[in-house]
């Protein structure tokens, strides 16, 4: 078994991605990284890959590549073919994207919320994060992580976000 894995998709895994993660879940216990094939539609396999791994593995991390400028070594690398090309150029539709919410134990909702946000804004992300007398009013708000936990989940040197408290 190993922690981390990077899985390449390309069109034919993604006809049976459920049954792939979960066969990789048995094998991974961490986190697994995927890169997308560039003739697949990003945001279409965001979806898919997040809402199969809520299905099938909810407790593998799952984190999609979207931005490809950063270096990875993996020591498990799983791929229907050593030949595809996963480099691509994403149009980022807006200088900033806002957005905000409880984030209360990042799941697959949150990543595919926040990965369609790094994939449309060009400079930053401003993130508002619930605290105060808004979280009280929340139902079952005392099982709620402290904000300053649920802020650690956001932190990325390589993608600038800005957070701040809704109140």
């Amino acid at each position: 078994m190993d922690d981390i894995a990077l899985l390449v998709i390309g069109p034919k895994f993604m006809q049976d991605i459920g049954i792939l993660l979960a066969s990789i879940s048995k094998t991974i216990t961490n986190k697994l990284y995927v890169r997308v094939a560039a003739e697949l539609d990003l945001f279409e396999v965001l979806s898919q890959v997040y809402m199969e791994g809520s299905r099938v593995c909810d407790t593998l991390d799952i984190r999609i590549i979207i931005d490809d400028s950063r270096e990875r070594t993996f020591k498990t690398i799983i791929s229907e073919d050593k030949t595809i090309e996963c480099n691509r150029t994403i149009e980022k539709s807006y200088d900033a994207v806002v957005l905000g919410g409880t984030f209360d134990r990042l799941h697959n909702g949150h990543k595919l919320l926040l990965s369609r946000a790094v994939m449309a804004a060009s400079e930053r992300i401003i993130c508002g994060i619930t605290c105060g007398d808004m979280i009280k009013s929340k139902i079952s708000n005392d099982l709620a992580e402290l904000q300053s936990i649920r802020r650690e989940d956001f932190f990325s040197p390589h993608v600038n976000f800005a957070l701040a408290s809704l109140n």
